[in-house]
């Protein structure tokens, strides 16, 4: 970790601890009525906050953690410092499932993420490779040791089979999702993305296709083959077309049988 990241990450765990310590939970109550948001209290160097349906706000303990969820600050609102102490302390957000793999200082292992903070050691460098591309060593993060207990330890990745980064995220598309709450009116869904790079792993349908084997909704035959037509996330290969109806007065393109033309 460089010094500008320590700095960085010592700024963060200083604001949250000062929270803790120095906000008292529920003290009255809070005028701001928004849920499922991100806020923070007056001033530059405030600590970012989920503040979740229940109340409760949820501290990002540093930056990189922030960003494993968003990509910006922009949608972070400011509160005052009595409704900020309205909100008591719910716990800390942990890394977005499958954005990237995770380490303490102390410890070689390294772990992939999955909902509700679960850590599963990928044991070995060439399962790593597998799931996170030829760069994967550039896809891990350290976690300071004090925020290694955020965390829980599941079971081994002993085969590719057995972890999806792609599918890990997007169990967590939210942090409400991966802490099992319930979202807001209006949802606050994580901009970031799984970046497996050139990882090939692979399943096959031996059926047909459907919308939730490609996980997407159109494309271009020209520049993804039929027989590689679900070779997206999460990485299906499709070979005998896809099975849902085509809208009123179309049909699926026997050249290219996952899509649908003009009837």
């Amino acid at each position: 970790m460089s010094f500008r990241d320590h700095a960085k990450t010592s700024l963060f765990v200083a604001a949250a601890l000062f929270a803790a310590l120095a906000l008292a939970p529920g003290a009255g109550a809070a005028t701001f009525d928004q849920r499922d948001i991100l806020i923070k209290g007056p001033g530059s160097g405030s600590a970012v906050y989920f503040l979740a349906t229940n109340s409760q706000r949820y501290v990002f303990p540093d930056e990189k953690t922030f960003l494993s969820w968003f990509t910006g600050f922009g949608d972070v609102k400011t509160v005052t410092l009595a409704d900020l102490m309205a909100f008591p302390l719910g716990g800390n957000v942990t890394y977005r499932p499958g954005i990237r793999m995770v380490k303490i200082t102390t410890d070689p292992k390294v772990y992939a993420v999955e909902r509700g903070g679960v850590l599963r050691w990928v044991t070995t460098e060439s399962l790593a490779r597998q799931l996170y591309g030829s760069d994967w060593n550039t896809k891990i993060v350290d976690v300071p040791d004090p925020l290694f207990v955020n965390y829980t330890l599941g079971s081994p990745i002993t085969s590719a089979g057995d972890y999806d980064p792609e599918a890990a995220a997007n169990l967590s598309q939210s942090i409400a999702m991966d802490k099992g709450l319930n979202p807001g009116l209006i949802p606050l869904l994580s901009d970031t993305r799984a970046n497996v790079g050139d990882a090939k792993t692979r399943r096959t349908v031996t059926g047909t296709c459907t919308g939730k084997d490609r996980d997407i909704t159109s494309f271009a035959c020209p520049v993804t083959p039929t027989r590689d037509i679900c070779g997206v996330p999460p990485f299906v290969t499709c070979f005998l077309g896809a099975s849902e109806a085509c809208p009123a007065g179309m049909v699926w393109d026997p050249a290219c049988s996952c899509t649908c033309i003009p009837r």
